[in-house]
């Protein structure tokens, strides 16, 4: 018996510690399935430490043992196959707060990152851009991603060389902007690389704008209730 319950302490710790190691599963992996791994578990070890009754053959608990070993085994090995592909789908509060990019969006795999509409019903991103935080505002009717000239300065833009000498027509108005390129814009788990944008005039716009720029290099991004979905 002792055998047994060592074999199922082990078989236990084998799943605990892959989920363990690998955070994306631990959104990933259905909690039902753990749930009754669990519980499977501490069935069988009533089934051990339960005196059998002489009416009772032990073959049935040993069959029991064996499904609750089954069970464990099956779901340690779809561990792999739960990231392949997958859809990390982030409810992210107002901002969309930042996280590291996955593997799966390293990898190319399908990642959708959802955003929370704001009070004033406009949809507001935090978002790395040249690694630097920032939050911008996602504007569909924007052709370009615009910043402001202090948050450009903290992406590690350089503004002496800037000629602001293009006119733009934004909330505020027109706006006199610098053309850049842009490294790097990262939200939650997705990732666009060297992407054209402009810097407004310093003083000239109060907010960041998230456009088309950035949009079109998406799978796809749809408004659903007060949620915006972006997907890669």
């Amino acid at each position: 018996m002792l055998a047994w319950i060592v074999l199922v302490i082990v078989a236990l710790a084998g799943v605990l510690l892959a989920i363990q190691t690998n955070s994306e599963i631990v959104d990933s992996l259905p909690g039902v399935a753990v749930a009754l791994a669990v519980i499977g578990t501490l069935c069988a070890l009533y089934l051990l430490t339960f005196k059998t009754r002489s009416d009772e053959p032990k073959r049935i608990k040993s069959w029991s043992l064996a499904a609750v070993l089954a069970v464990i085994a099956a779901i340690a090995a779809s561990i792999p196959l739960i990231r392949s592909p997958t859809i990390l789908t982030k409810l992210l509060p107002v901002a969309g707060d930042v996280e590291p990019v996955s593997q799966a969006a390293l990898q190319g795999m399908p990642v959708a990152v959802r955003i929370r509409r704001s009070e004033d019903g406009r949809f507001l991103a935090r978002a790395l851009v040249n690694d630097a935080p920032m939050s911008l505002v996602i504007d569909s009717g924007a052709s370009s991603v615009i910043l402001r000239a202090t948050d450009a300065e903290a992406a590690g833009l350089d503004m002496k060389g800037l000629a602001f000498d293009t006119a733009i027509e934004t909330a505020n108005g027109v706006t006199y902007v610098a053309p850049i390129r842009l490294r790097l814009i990262r939200i939650g788990a997705i990732a666009a690389a060297d992407i054209e944008g402009f810097v407004a005039k310093p003083g000239s716009l109060n907010e960041n704008l998230l456009g088309k720029s950035f949009l079109r290099r998406l799978g796809s991004y749809e408004i659903t209730g007060d949620f915006l979905t972006l997907r890669n």
